[in-house]
């Protein structure tokens, strides 16, 4: 693999750390409605007596057509009819149970991962105990991070560094905060910030509707 440029190193990495926020903010709720699902399964489907149900079946893999196509094969199938619905249900794939066994595999496959890269990454450069251990009860936050998100409920985001050097593109705060301040002469509100840390495209329209009165891009 050609080596990466540093700024994509960490612009990687950045991006990595708003994946991971989006995901353990929505973790619960997602784990909440997987598990209501599982108590429903399997659940009875209600057809038409004068009518047949006909779904497509891959005899290659054993299983419903529907999850060859959530995994992108092309392996095809066969029109099977379907006469008992609620033994048909108890028999097909339960999405949730699948779903749930994708999550805890990538979360092991995630820490391992991310236990391999911070190796790696600290055999050269051994973090302060300030970045190991932030203080969950500190009003500001630690050193290298940007002090803007940590407003939303200590959100860890690092701050934006230029290419190879150490020197920030704005101090104390991340490139979005700090492109945003330069911009509205002000920090970006709670409100956006914590859309924007859930994973929303944060727009113009978004931005006029939670930003103070008498506030203008220059």
């Amino acid at each position: 693999m050609k080596p990466l440029a540093p700024s994509t190193r960490r612009r990687i990495l950045d991006a990595t750390s708003l994946d991971l926020h989006v995901a353990r903010t929505t973790l619960d709720a997602s784990l909440a409605l997987i598990a209501d699902s599982l108590a429903g399964h399997p659940q009875a489907a209600r057809y038409d007596q004068t009518e047949r149900s006909t779904r497509l079946w891959c005899f290659t893999h054993e299983r419903d057509h529907r999850q060859c196509e959530h995994d992108g094969l092309t392996c095809g199938g066969t029109p099977v009819d379907t006469t008992d619905p609620t033994g048909d249900a108890a028999t097909s794939p339960d999405p949730a149970a699948a779903a749930a066994r994708k999550i805890d595999g990538t979360l092991v496959q995630l820490a391992a991962l991310a236990r391999v890269l911070v190796v790696e990454i600290t055999a050269w450069a051994p973090p302060s105990n300030e970045m190991q251990h932030p203080d969950p009860s500190a009003t500001t936050a630690p050193d290298g991070w940007c002090a803007s998100c940590w407003r939303d409920d200590h959100a860890h985001q690092p701050i934006t560094v230029r290419g190879v050097t150490s020197i920030p593109y704005y101090a104390g705060v991340c490139q979005w905060c700090g492109d945003f301040r330069a911009r509205y002469k002000s920090l970006p509100p709670l409100a956006i910030l914590r859309l924007r840390h859930q994973g929303r495209r944060i727009t113009e329209t978004v931005i006029e509707q939670h930003l103070p009165a008498g506030k203008k891009a220059s």
